[in-house]
């Protein structure tokens, strides 16, 4: 008898679950997406494009970020503070920076270390850090 209840009070508790994980699913995720667009040789620099949309549901005053780049043979050459100021909530906004002395086809990866600065209603560093989503659209890798 006592096992029957066990098992139908284990059967409730499984369906009392499994709406309330239905509704998680069906909210949409605030993100904070960064695509790593482009990259081009200018001189000796290289130049570095990013498209960024705020869908995080709050004005982003500003975002900076931390840039490790590394060579062709993983090492680091370059670590970087880049500003994005400010993202206007669902827009999208394209920031170009320029990496001195910098060879394009020799960089072989980016990576966001950290965010130094997220300045958002609800979020600390660490969350707009989780609420991340990267694409890139160029021959280096790009991730966090």
């Amino acid at each position: 008898m006592r096992f029957v209840l066990f098992v139908a009070s284990l059967l409730c508790f499984s369906l009392s679950i499994i709406p309330s994980y239905a509704e998680e699913k069906q909210t949409p995720k605030k993100a904070l997406f960064v695509e790593l667009n482009s990259q081009k040789q200018v001189g000796p620099n290289c130049q570095v494009s990013f498209v960024m949309k705020n869908d995080l549901g709050e004005e982003l005053k500003q975002f900076v970020f931390e840039v490790v780049i590394f060579d062709e043979n993983q090492q680091v050459v370059k670590l970087l503070v880049l500003k994005s100021g400010e993202l206007i909530k669902g827009k999208t906004r394209v920031k170009r920076y320029g990496l001195k002395n910098l060879t394009c086809k020799k960089i072989s990866r980016y990576l966001i270390n950290d965010i130094k600065q997220c300045d958002v209603k609800g979020f600390t560093p660490k969350l707009c850090l989780q609420s991340l989503v990267l694409t890139n659209k160029t021959t280096s890798k790009f991730g966090s």
